[in-house]
């Protein structure tokens, strides 16, 4: 019920009893939802891609586009408006190079149609970059510009950062079944989605 005032999300994909994906790809192990917090509603997703997906999409970053159709590599920066630091690289990408992606999210979200769906962005971090706290949501003078507001957010880790490596996305105002700070550490192949 969390989840009703942000997206229509395909849970009918799911067992009602542990959350595993009832018919995954073959040879694909199922996908597996977890609920991080309730509201709003953050969602880890284990086994979203698999390992070959993974290293398919890392080899995206690799890609030198001289025809203009491919990659559009930038040092990331934020909207102008913001105080937030980031200091990774991005890769925008075309539609036409996430297929998976795009099938993936578009089933797992209730087949959201694409033009509501952002241009798709393939971030790296070397160590010791990062993107300090920020909403996710875009403030209302950029919203014409942009085509609204953002209603989820998926993303998708591509490597496993070990414990004790640095790395995770935290939510600084949300707090774990512990009360610490909300964080999900990456896992190659595991999603986080959650609603700005």
């Amino acid at each position: 019920t969390a989840m009703k005032d942000h997206v229509q999300f395909n849970f009918d994909m799911f067992d009602d009893e542990d959350c595993v994906e009832k018919n995954p790809a073959r040879g694909a192990s199922p996908m597996k939802l977890r609920l991080l917090h309730r509201s709003p509603p953050v969602l880890a997703i284990d086994n979203f891609f698999t390992d070959e997906e993974c290293d398919e999409y890392v080899g995206l970053s690799s890609q030198d586009d001289t025809s203009g159709d491919g990659a559009l590599k930038v040092d990331s920066k934020t909207f102008s408006m913001s105080l937030a630091t980031r200091t990774s690289t991005t890769w925008f990408l075309t539609y036409r190079q996430v297929p998976t992606l795009l099938a993936k999210a578009s089933h797992l979200l209730a087949d959201l149609p694409i033009d509501r769906v952002e241009e798709p962005q393939l971030v790296r971090y070397k160590t010791g970059e990062q993107f300090t706290y920020h909403y996710d949501s875009l403030p209302n003078e950029e919203l014409d510009r942009n085509g609204g507001q953002r209603v989820a957010t998926l993303l998708v880790y591509l490597r496993t950062i070990e414990e004790g490596r640095g790395g995770a996305t935290e939510f600084r105002d949300l707090r774990d079944g512990s009360g610490n700070t909300l964080s999900m550490r990456p896992t190659k192949g595991s999603a986080l989605l959650f609603f700005p």
